[in-house]
């Protein structure tokens, strides 16, 4: 193993520390493995790294790819530690692992590439931000990751430790060496010959969530905005109705008609529904999203319109596609809107959050911006479109929603009547496991076309 010497650590903070914060840091120090589950906003790598720097020793981060730069800004913004990203060709990363260091930080990506680089690291901490990405238990990164090696300390910070299932869960705990009595292993374990297969069922069910209550006990702190932060000014969610003009009509229908005809004679496969779906969900934004013509659309005059409402004001404008993004910017180039920009495209990140912190005040992101960004300079957020996840939705608001907002946070969702778009947010608020089932294919059964009956 490598020698690396700890440069000067200082027991204290650069800025001063919330009471939950305080809280916090307490407990991951007193808990060597924790998983801080603290609602989005609330400071969770703030708490880490001063947690780090008051323990003394050496940590590795592990987290997206778009967040490492965040994160060694944030260090040098809250300590004195000296922190090295790791990033770049093998020959410039062989070099950056031999840097001495307080603090590595290395994207999800990276571990199966330097997996014996990184077991190498003289590192007491990990720490696996939006910990999250390793809920498939099955994936390599997830595999890699619990196989790198002995730490003293296994922390992990997520804001959704669990999103749609207790098998989410279970891969956490693992990583933390804390198994879980999953359904699989109690359906194992313990035979009832005397009840029906239904009692049965449900009675496992009910032991593996006390399972997991019982393990989550003493090993994950979790607060509330709410619970915690009585001054943070309040988030109003509007949503704003738009109507198709008789051409985006007529185009839209055409999708729907084809795909009830299609489930009506039978010949619709899974895959095909999924993707006629997506066809719908895209011509709410514009035709132009799937070939057709012109770009603009009611929706995307809706969203200028409400640009030009709100002036000067910075506003943060999500979506789930890169080209709906592109008919926005190309609308915004038109009328000399200067923007920013957060997707997978971006190189550089946080050059992107400097200009939006500057003198832009637009920022048009797609899945990439929603997680760990700091966006709270804005007090506008709109949905040009929404997820399937209701998660994702607190996410993209929690940019905004956090400590440092000063102003109102203002939701606007644009929302399309007569279409899908009001069967997601139906769902979303009402119905919030059907559109898992129906994108989860492994779960559906026979009830599939049913399902997409509902939505459509």
């Amino acid at each position: 193993m490598r020698s690396h010497s700890l440069s000067k650590i200082v027991p204290t903070s650069k800025v001063p520390l919330y009471p939950h914060q305080v809280e916090a840091v307490e407990f991951l120090i007193k808990h060597p493995r924790a998983i801080l589950g603290d609602d989005m906003g609330l400071g969770k790598t703030f708490c880490a790294i001063e947690a780090i720097q008051r323990l003394g020793r050496i940590a590795l981060v592990i987290c997206p790819v778009t967040l490492t730069r965040q994160w060694k800004k944030e260090i040098t913004r809250f300590s004195d530690l000296n922190v090295v990203v790791i990033e770049g060709d093998k020959y410039r990363r062989v070099g950056l692992y031999d840097e001495p260091a307080d603090i590595y930080v290395v994207n999800y990506e990276k571990v199966l590439r330097d997996f014996d680089l990184l077991a190498d690291l003289p590192a007491d901490i990990i720490i696996l931000d939006e910990g999250q990405r390793i809920k498939n238990h099955r994936s390599k990164i997830s595999e890699h990751l619990k196989e790198l090696g002995e730490y003293r300390y296994k922390w992990l910070l997520t804001g959704t430790p669990l999103e749609n299932s207790l098998k989410d869960l279970e891969s956490l705990l693992e990583f933390l060496d804390l198994p879980l009595q999953t359904l699989p292993s109690f359906q194992a374990a313990y035979k009832f010959q005397k009840q029906s297969q239904r009692s049965y069922q449900q009675r496992a069910v009910q032991l593996t969530a006390a399972s997991a209550r019982r393990r989550l006990r003493g090993v994950m702190l979790r607060r509330l905005k709410s619970m915690v932060l009585e001054d943070l000014p309040p988030k109003v969610i509007n949503t704003h109705y738009i109507k198709l003009d008789p051409f985006s009509r007529r185009f839209y229908n055409r999708i729907r008609f084809d795909l009830l005809a299609q489930l009506d004679d039978g010949t619709l496969s899974y895959m095909n529904a999924l993707a006629k779906l997506q066809y719908l969900r895209q011509a709410c934004i514009s035709p132009a999203m799937i070939g057709g013509k012109p770009a603009s659309s009611p929706k995307i005059e809706a969203l200028l319109r409400i640009l030009e409402d709100i002036g000067d004001e910075k506003v943060v404008i999500f979506t789930e596609y890169r080209k709906a993004l592109r008919i926005v910017a190309t609308e915004l180039d038109r009328r000399g809107i200067e923007y920013a920009q957060l997707h997978g495209g971006i190189g550089d990140h946080q050059k992107e959050i400097d200009r939006f912190n500057g003198s832009v005040n637009v920022m048009l992101a797609t899945k990439t911006g929603e997680l760990g960004h700091n966006l709270q300079v804005a007090s506008f957020v709109i949905h040009l479109d929404l997820p399937y996840n209701p998660a994702r939705v607190d996410q993209r608001e929690d940019r905004l929603h956090r400590i440092g907002q000063k102003k109102t946070v203002n939701v606007v969702k644009l929302i399309v009547t007569d279409s899908i778009e009001e069967r997601v947010l139906e769902i979303l608020g009402e119905k919030r496991d059907l559109f898992e089932r129906v994108i989860n294919a492994g779960l559906l059964k026979t009830d599939w076309r049913t399902q997409i009956r509902q939505i459509v």
